[in-house]
């Protein structure tokens, strides 16, 4: 009996001794199972959030209904003489170009604080963007606004043109 005793005691003598080891290697192997899976599923966010962002700036170029295009392309075929301040007098002329502007100006924001992807927007919209942009320029909208508003208006649509443009 006192064999198995023995037997038995030098048994647990090694496992107390391995046993800190063990833990060890198994906090270790977790810690870095761990990371990997951070890692992972950082990668996943950063993916989804892309994703997201590119869903998000095709739904806000999904909004410029036929309304606003067929009032931007009326807007861009006004002859070089017409006074736009007379034009603004027109409420329904003022609401569109006011919706108009404030949807450019809206999609700057978003592009601005990183909400809807620029690339997007440049491929899908850029040469109506900068027409609409020019016209407004070549009619003094801005600053009939400006003058109207005493406060700047667009200006982060005109921001978003400017560096565009250069």
């Amino acid at each position: 009996m006192a064999t198995n005793n023995e037997g038995e005691s030098k048994y647990n003598l090694f496992f107390d001794k391995i046993k800190p080891i063990v833990e060890f290697i198994v906090i270790i192997g977790g810690l870095i199972i761990g990371l990997i899976e951070l890692s992972s599923l950082s990668s996943q966010i950063e993916e989804q959030n892309t994703w997201n962002k590119k869903d998000v700036t095709f739904q806000y170029l999904g909004e410029y209904s036929d309304e606003m295009n067929m009032f931007a392309n009326r807007l861009k075929k006004l002859p070089d003489t017409i006074i736009l301040d007379d034009e603004l007098k027109d409420d329904e002329f003022r609401n569109n170009l006011m919706q108009l502007v404030a949807y450019f100006d809206n999609l700057a924001i978003g592009i601005e604080r990183n909400y809807f992807d620029e690339r997007i927007v440049q491929e899908s919209f850029i040469p109506e963007i900068l027409a609409i942009y020019d016209v407004l320029q070549k009619f003094k909208y801005f600053e009939l606004r400006k003058k109207e508003m005493r406060t700047e208006v667009a200006v982060h649509f005109r921001n978003l043109v400017t560096k565009w443009k250069n």
